[in-house]
């Protein structure tokens, strides 16, 4: 069998090549040599340093291959996105792969046949519709015909194939007039205290607000407000 040209050989085989000169009893260095070929470097009189070139060489070539498996694997990935955003592009109704988003999260959230708002994002549990709160199960009739969603308090709300589901109403309004949105800072109109809006729950007329101490609890939409109240008023 003709011998594989060492720079032409990988790791595995670099050690494999080894571990056969040392079984068949014969040179060592001759081993040492082959490693020190692949690594390019210059021969010493050094025994030692010759093998530490080696072993370095080694090691940088496992590095080299795992990172070019790596970058493999990650143009693999992608090609079924690209088809995706092919199909979006002529019309399909699919919708966007967020930035970032693998393959197989995107199947998760979209390639099931959910239920799905208007704009074509697919219903979540925890999320509102227009009629629930919070969707916690979603049952499917055997024919596929029809998926019923409910929430936590007992209601449903059914979604046929081609029908599209409304998101939750009207904005939540704070006591000055203002949407409450998630994220922003809100403050109580009877205490003052300041709070973080974590989540809006337009059905329960209720937000979801936290503390600097990460308590969070629910309160009435109409007792916040966008302005700090007036500290003499607070006082009285």
């Amino acid at each position: 069998m003709e011998r594989k040209d060492p720079k032409d050989m990988t790791a595995s085989e670099l050690l494999r090549h080894i571990a056969r000169t040392v079984e068949d009893e014969e040179c060592a260095s001759d081993a040492i040599t082959w490693l020190r070929m692949k690594a390019g470097t210059e021969e010493t009189p050094n025994y030692g340093a010759e093998m530490a070139n080696a072993l370095e060489a080694v090691a940088n070539k496992i590095d080299a291959e795992i990172e070019a498996a790596r970058r493999d694997a990650v143009k693999e990935s992608k090609k079924p996105m690209r088809w995706f955003r092919s199909a979006i592009r002529q019309g399909e109704d699919w919708p966007e792969p967020r930035d970032g988003e693998k393959f197989r999260e995107y199947l998760r959230r979209c390639f099931i046949l959910l239920p799905r708002y208007e704009d074509g994002e697919p219903v979540r549990f925890g999320e509102d519709t227009d009629k629930l709160h919070e969707v916690e199960k979603l049952i499917f009739t055997r024919s596929g015909e029809c998926c019923q969603m409910q929430d936590a308090r007992g209601n449903m709300q059914n979604a046929f194939p081609g029908q599209r589901v409304k998101r939750p109403g009207p904005e939540m309004l704070g006591a000055d007039g203002k949407p409450i949105s998630v994220g922003e800072t809100v403050y109580s109109k009877n205490t003052g205290s300041v709070y973080t809006v974590l989540k809006v729950k337009p059905l329960a007329d209720l937000v979801t607000v936290g503390i600097y101490n990460g308590i969070a609890f629910d309160v009435n939409h109409a007792s916040l407000t966008h302005t700090p109240p007036d500290a003499r008023k607070g006082g009285e």
